[in-house]
């Protein structure tokens, strides 16, 4: 009969993935290198598959060992946040917040609210990890965050959510653009039919973006997507395209190189929302966190408006 996975396991298992040699691995953990071999050894045994294929200087992962990789961060992720938990259930002002975030919230809505937050609860600690809206909720659901802000359109039904603020959709271009020559702080959606788009790579915005030019029966060309606007910086800046982008982006792009103008007639927005598991018990901080949001963003002179 085969043993079940252990703690242990995995730790040593993760480090030698992520170190690479055994020699870094047993250094990381702080134990010699035969015990830390023989026990990797006696795992692919146990399992019966090919963890690892071992070179003269370095390992590499079988598509088995890329596999328990994934699932052992998740596991060891989960293991360190239900620690946390536990050790600051007794105290609401102390503890850490894990979030997870789309991007541009970090650099906008999110540092204002941190910052108020802050000053109220100044014990609390916070875990923030940025990724694409729909990666977010998966994790979420495992249990891998206690909130998280996320960009509609995203299906939140199975959700707690807190509208957290409403953001117009913007263009971005180089400077040198000769739509970055026009007057106004706006542009017209019709105005972007024969220029070159890049957009977010999530389908439900892709979606969204199209309806627009249908809604006008416009032409569009959308040249390249994104997952992360920093990636594509360069390739605005260098006159490939136009971003289409929230208008959080002006908080973490150069002002110095790019000009930003907002979609008009119609104008066009997007959500940013806050989310939660429903029934499902999260730190003391984290549920202050979350009252907290939601007062804050009903408050309409908030920091957050214009």
């Amino acid at each position: 009969m085969v043993r079940a996975l252990d703690i242990r396991d995995l730790k040593y298992f993760l480090a030698l993935a992520q170190e690479g040699t055994v020699t870094k691995a047993a250094e990381k953990l702080c134990i010699s290198q035969p015990p830390l071999s023989r026990q990797l050894r006696d795992l692919e045994n146990e399992l019966g598959v090919t963890l690892f294929y071992r070179g003269k200087r370095h390992i590499e992962l079988s598509e088995e060992g890329i596999y328990l990789k994934q699932q052992a961060e998740e596991i060891l992720s989960l293991l360190d946040i239900t620690e946390n938990r536990l050790q600051a259930k007794n105290n609401e002002a102390n503890g850490t917040i894990s979030l997870g975030v789309t991007e541009g919230c970090g650099a906008g809505v999110l540092s204002d609210l941190i910052v108020e937050f802050n000053r109220l609860y100044p014990n609390v600690n916070y875990d923030v990890w940025s990724s694409g809206s729909q990666e977010i909720g998966e994790r979420l659901s495992k249990g891998l965050f206690d909130i998280g802000v996320v960009r509609e359109p995203f299906n939140a039904l199975k959700f707690e959510s807190i509208s957290l603020r409403r953001e117009s959709w913007m263009i971005i271009m180089s400077k040198d653009h000769p739509l970055a020559k026009t007057d106004g702080k706006e542009i017209e959606l019709s105005e972007l039919n024969s220029q070159s788009l890049i957009v977010p790579s999530r389908t439900p915005m892709v979606d969204e973006i199209n309806s627009w030019f249908n809604e006008q029966g416009t032409k569009r060309r959308i040249i390249c997507r994104y997952n992360a606007l920093a990636a594509v910086l360069p390739l605005i800046e260098n006159g490939l395209g136009v971003g289409v982008a929230a208008e959080s982006a002006y908080r973490f792009t150069d002002s110095d190189k790019f000009v930003y103008k907002y979609i008009a007639n119609p104008p066009r927005y997007s959500n940013l929302l806050m989310i939660r598991r429903r029934s499902k018990i999260i730190p003391e901080a984290a549920t202050l966190f979350w009252s907290f949001a939601q007062d804050f963003a009903q408050d309409k002179e908030n920091i957050w408006k214009k």
